[in-house]
């Protein structure tokens, strides 16, 4: 009975040792997907001023912005791999992913047109709201182990009081 207890102990502080990891995962891929965000919500700006004229400049500014986002995609989705590998450990697998694509930059810059602005303006757009949207499933995933945690913690509460 007492190994029993005991068994039963260990096995909760390495459940909540195990969710504690992934939550920090999910914490690291979250503050990665913000900068994410926020670059494309700037390039975005940018962006809405190319279209209507905003020239070279305008055009190199965005681009920075789009630069500055892919390399946050990148490591965002480092960060991501980390996690899924987190929760792979608790049984709760998932594929969280995102995706910058391409942004046409040569056509942007070459073909400065309004059909070109409006093409890349499309792909700023889609990748911001990809990025927002894996934010979201990983705060929703993140609520639910900070759930599991919390309950975890109850039980081995009651358990270590026997």
């Amino acid at each position: 009975m007492l190994e029993d207890l005991n068994r039963k102990i260990h096995d909760l502080e390495s459940n909540i040792k195990e969710i504690k990891e992934a939550i920090a995962a999910g914490n690291s891929a979250q503050i990665a997907l913000e900068k994410v965000i926020k670059s494309l919500e700037s390039a975005k700006g940018w962006g809405i001023w190319d279209m209507f004229g905003g020239g070279f400049l305008v055009t190199a500014a965005k681009h920075s912005k789009l630069d500055k986002a892919k390399e946050q995609a990148q490591h965002a989705q480092r960060m991501l791999s980390v996690f899924n590998r987190e929760l792979s450990d608790i049984n709760l697998p998932t594929d969280i992913n995102i995706e910058i694509g391409s942004f046409v930059t040569f056509a942007d810059y070459f073909l400065d047109g309004l059909m070109a602005d409006w093409f890349v303006q499309g792909k700023i757009r889609d990748s911001l709201d990809k990025a927002k949207d894996t934010y979201n499933r990983v705060n929703s995933i993140l609520s639910t182990l900070q759930s599991r945690l919390k309950e975890l913690n109850k039980e081995l509460d009651m358990l270590k009081k026997k």
